[in-house]
């Protein structure tokens, strides 16, 4: 008896094992539908809405897991800026949290300081590329991925035309590529507020998702999206407390931060607001407290 008990559990404990590398070897098709007017994220054939939060940094100094506390607020996705945050490490304890992950591939804003240019920047274009298509072959079929993140403001950070103009062109064959070596995870590319907008309707008509972000009114950044006319929703890339730039100053010139309960009050009505809208956007990430 007891060596037919040792069978069964030695058969149970390898048929949990090779269970749980299955589980993990799957990877996730996740695709942008549509139908009339509303739009839907979906995640291996059904409906899945993002209720994300912004995490950086996987861990803490001092062993702090922060994708264990976006899972406790109740987040079913994180999102990342640059591929050096959503290593290996990440996406694994994202998985191990029950999390999704918009993994995100900085791109440089173009100035003189940091020498990088989209006009006559050829090397770092290769480079970013080859950088870029390394990590999507490499993490593409990983269960924690649910889409590419590639770019974060870089418009509004931009000030030559003929930068914004060259960027856009790079952009858009950026992420023709990466649908090419990954067909199966939408590209999102985060505007800041309505000021990039115009720049990608105009010159990146590839993008699966608008991001958005943005710490005012979503009415007003939504009837920016409405009037240009996108053939594709939009997605919160960040929203949270009033921006430093919209706090009002005391009589010494300093910006007069909100209190925590003004904080938390401003990111639960403005979550409520996202999720009226839910049809044209599919969901958003609380960022910046």
């Amino acid at each position: 008896m007891n060596f037919i008990r040792r069978v069964f559990f030695i058969a149970f404990v390898f048929y949990i094992i090779f269970y749980q590398e299955l589980v993990f070897a799957a990877s996730n098709v996740v695709k942008v539908t549509r139908e009339g007017r509303h739009y839907a994220l979906m995640l291996n054939g059904k409906p899945f809405y993002i209720q994300g939060v912004g995490v950086g940094e996987g861990f803490g100094a001092g062993g702090e897991n922060y994708l264990r506390m976006a899972k406790e607020l109740g987040a079913n996705t994180v999102r990342t800026w640059g591929i050096e945050q959503g290593d290996q490490k990440y996406l694994d304890e994202a998985v191990a949290q029950g999390l999704y992950v918009a993994a995100g591939i900085w791109l440089n804003y173009p100035n003189e300081k940091n020498g990088i240019s989209y006009v006559n920047g050829q090397a770092y274009m290769e480079r970013k590329e080859k950088e870029t298509l390394d990590y999507v072959e490499r993490y593409k079929d990983h269960p924690a991925i649910l889409l590419w993140n590639l770019g974060n403001e870089v418009f509004m950070f931009t000030k030559s035309e003929q930068e914004k103009a060259s960027f856009a062109r790079f952009l858009e064959q950026l992420i023709q590529k990466v649908h090419a070596a990954d067909p199966d995870h939408p590209v999102v590319y985060a505007s800041s507020g309505k000021t990039d907008l115009p720049y990608l309707k105009k010159d990146v008509p590839s993008l699966d998702i608008i991001g958005i972000n943005d710490y005012g009114d979503i009415q007003f950044i939504e009837n920016r999206w409405i009037d240009l006319g996108f053939d594709a929703p939009y997605l919160m890339t960040e929203y949270g407390a009033l921006g430093s730039w919209d706090l009002p100053k005391d009589k010494n010139d300093r910006r007069i931060e909100q209190s925590d309960y003004a904080k938390a009050a401003q990111c639960r009505n403005y979550w409520n607001r996202v999720r009226e809208k839910k049809g044209n956007n599919i969901g958003g990430f609380v960022f910046s407290l």
